[in-house]
Protein backbone atom coordinates (compact mmCIF):
# COMPACT_ATOMS: atom_id res chain seq x y z
CA UNK A 1 0.00 0.00 0.00
CA UNK A 2 1.28 3.45 -0.90
CA UNK A 3 -0.55 6.51 0.41
CA UNK A 4 0.07 10.20 -0.15
CA UNK A 5 -1.18 12.27 2.76
CA UNK A 6 -1.04 15.89 3.88
CA UNK A 7 1.57 16.93 6.41
CA UNK A 8 0.16 16.44 9.92
CA UNK A 9 0.08 18.84 12.82
CA UNK A 10 2.95 17.88 15.09
CA UNK A 11 2.35 16.10 18.38
CA UNK A 12 2.94 19.42 20.13
CA UNK A 13 -0.05 20.94 18.29
CA UNK A 14 -2.31 17.89 18.13
CA UNK A 15 -2.88 17.12 21.81
CA UNK A 16 -3.51 19.61 24.58
CA UNK A 17 -3.72 19.06 28.30
CA UNK A 18 -6.52 20.55 30.33
CA UNK A 19 -7.80 20.10 33.84
CA UNK A 20 -10.01 17.22 32.66
CA UNK A 21 -7.18 15.35 30.91
CA UNK A 22 -5.80 15.20 27.39
CA UNK A 23 -7.80 16.13 24.32
CA UNK A 24 -7.30 16.41 20.58
CA UNK A 25 -7.20 19.89 19.09
CA UNK A 26 -9.56 20.87 16.29
CA UNK A 27 -6.56 20.70 13.92
CA UNK A 28 -5.84 17.10 14.92
CA UNK A 29 -9.50 16.09 14.60
CA UNK A 30 -9.66 17.58 11.10
CA UNK A 31 -6.42 15.83 10.15
CA UNK A 32 -7.80 12.47 11.33
CA UNK A 33 -10.98 12.99 9.33
CA UNK A 34 -9.01 13.99 6.22
CA UNK A 35 -6.71 10.96 6.53
CA UNK A 36 -9.71 8.64 6.96
CA UNK A 37 -11.17 9.88 3.67
CA UNK A 38 -7.83 9.57 1.85
CA UNK A 39 -7.16 6.07 3.21
CA UNK A 40 -10.58 4.88 2.03
CA UNK A 41 -10.01 6.47 -1.40
CA UNK A 42 -6.49 5.11 -1.86
CA UNK A 43 -6.86 1.78 -0.03
CA UNK A 44 -10.48 0.63 0.08
CA UNK A 45 -9.71 -2.86 1.46
CA UNK A 46 -10.05 -4.09 5.03
CA UNK A 47 -7.49 -2.97 7.63
CA UNK A 48 -4.26 -4.94 7.71
CA UNK A 49 -4.22 -7.41 10.58
CA UNK A 50 -0.67 -8.78 10.44
CA UNK A 51 2.81 -7.53 11.26
CA UNK A 52 3.73 -4.65 8.96
CA UNK A 53 6.68 -2.67 7.68
CA UNK A 54 6.17 1.08 7.30
CA UNK A 55 8.34 3.63 5.52
CA UNK A 56 7.20 7.24 5.82
CA UNK A 57 8.83 9.83 3.55
CA UNK A 58 8.19 13.11 5.31
CA UNK A 59 8.39 16.29 3.22
CA UNK A 60 8.04 19.23 5.62
CA UNK A 61 6.38 22.46 4.51
CA UNK A 62 9.59 24.47 4.92
CA UNK A 63 13.26 24.19 5.91
CA UNK A 64 12.78 24.74 9.67
CA UNK A 65 14.22 22.10 11.98
CA UNK A 66 11.57 19.57 12.97
CA UNK A 67 11.51 16.38 15.00
CA UNK A 68 10.22 13.60 12.76
CA UNK A 69 8.95 11.61 15.74
CA UNK A 70 6.48 14.41 16.54
CA UNK A 71 5.14 14.16 13.00
CA UNK A 72 5.01 10.35 13.16
CA UNK A 73 2.89 10.10 16.32
CA UNK A 74 0.05 12.18 14.86
CA UNK A 75 0.31 10.37 11.52
CA UNK A 76 0.31 6.87 13.11
CA UNK A 77 -2.70 7.70 15.27
CA UNK A 78 -4.57 9.04 12.22
CA UNK A 79 -3.74 5.90 10.19
CA UNK A 80 -4.96 3.68 13.03
CA UNK A 81 -8.13 5.76 13.39
CA UNK A 82 -8.65 5.48 9.59
CA UNK A 83 -8.35 1.68 9.88
CA UNK A 84 -5.40 1.32 7.51
CA UNK A 85 -4.22 -1.22 10.10
CA UNK A 86 -5.83 -2.59 13.24
CA UNK A 87 -3.34 -1.17 15.75
CA UNK A 88 0.04 0.52 15.52
CA UNK A 89 1.37 -2.31 17.70
CA UNK A 90 1.50 -4.28 14.41
CA UNK A 91 4.36 -2.12 13.14
CA UNK A 92 7.40 -4.35 13.45
CA UNK A 93 9.66 -2.33 11.15
CA UNK A 94 9.44 1.47 10.95
CA UNK A 95 11.56 3.89 8.96
CA UNK A 96 11.13 7.66 8.87
CA UNK A 97 12.84 9.45 5.99
CA UNK A 98 13.19 13.22 5.80
CA UNK A 99 12.56 14.26 2.20
CA UNK A 100 12.97 17.66 0.59
CA UNK A 101 10.51 20.32 1.72
CA UNK A 102 7.45 20.95 -0.44
CA UNK A 103 4.93 23.74 -0.18
CA UNK A 104 2.30 22.74 2.39
CA UNK A 105 4.20 19.56 3.27
CA UNK A 106 3.27 15.96 2.45
CA UNK A 107 3.89 12.45 3.67
CA UNK A 108 4.20 9.45 1.42
CA UNK A 109 3.70 6.28 3.41
CA UNK A 110 4.51 2.77 2.22
CA UNK A 111 2.98 -0.13 4.14
CA UNK A 112 3.60 -3.82 3.49
CA UNK A 113 2.76 -7.03 5.27
CA UNK A 114 5.61 -8.97 6.87
CA UNK A 115 5.11 -12.67 6.32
Amino acid sequence: MKLTLPYPPTGNHAVKHGRFGHYLTAKAKKYRADVAVLVRQQFPGPPLGCAIRVVAEISPPDRRRRDMDNVWKTLADAMTHARAWMDDFQIADLRLVRAAPVKGGTVTIFVEAIE
